[in-house]
């Protein structure tokens, strides 16, 4: 479930966020951190944008 995914992130990091047509949005600048959390997690992480 995303939003299980996504809530202790948002809470570790001091983020908001949202989930959209199955994507999690997270908000601010905390792109690398995010990334390495959920590969650290096992999660395939794809980098888009900016």
């Amino acid at each position: 479930d995303l939003k299980n995914l996504a809530k202790p992130i948002k809470n570790k990091l001091g983020i908001g966020g949202s989930i959209k047509n199955n994507e999690i949005y997270f908000q601010g600048d905390k792109r690398d951190k995010i990334i390495s959390i959920l590969e650290s997690q096992g999660h395939s992480v794809k980098r888009i944008g900016g």
